[in-house]
């Protein structure tokens, strides 16, 4: 009479555990990539909605503010577009965004005709290091910049 062992051998064990260890690396790298992904939908999107707040405030306030180039002033310190760069800030994980505002007159003005505002990428998406959205309704990958005192995605 034979006796049959039904039971897996200590190699056998091993080798499904591998097999596991593998797939499981696999798929976190994976989720790894879509979690830079979402990251970056959320900053686009984001900045869409910043775009549509400033419109509100120019079409309340006949321009866009004070001229500057920090996101913590002018334009940007209104409370209801400060929230919104603060969100961009959090997904994009440099903690810092893009923005200027101005009058297209040299030196100070108070009465801003042009903005543009960037943030940096998770560069998962080749040749896209930034997303700008800007007064001339672009919403581009570019970065904002301040050119002959006009502010735009360049």
């Amino acid at each position: 009479m034979k006796k049959y062992n039904l039971g897996l051998t200590i190699v056998e064990l091993l080798v499904v555990m591998a097999i596991i260890a593998i797939l499981s690396s696999i798929l976190l790298v994976s989720l790894g990539s879509t979690r830079q992904k979402s990251n970056d939908a959320a900053i686009q999107q984001n900045l869409v909605n910043l775009r549509t707040q400033i419109a509100l405030y120019q079409s309340k306030n006949g321009n866009y503010g004070v001229d500057t180039n920090s996101c913590s002033s002018g334009i940007f310190a209104d409370p209801d577009i400060a929230i919104i760069i603060t969100e961009v800030e959090k997904y994009n994980g440099a903690g810092v965004a893009t923005c200027f505002a101005d009058d297209g007159s040299s030196g100070d003005g108070s009465a801003a005709t042009s903005y543009a505002v960037s943030s940096p990428l998770s560069g998962v998406t080749p040749g896209v290091g930034s997303w700008c959205v800007d007064s001339s309704g672009a919403s581009v990958a570019k970065t904002a910049n301040l050119s002959s005192n006009i502010a735009s995605c360049q």
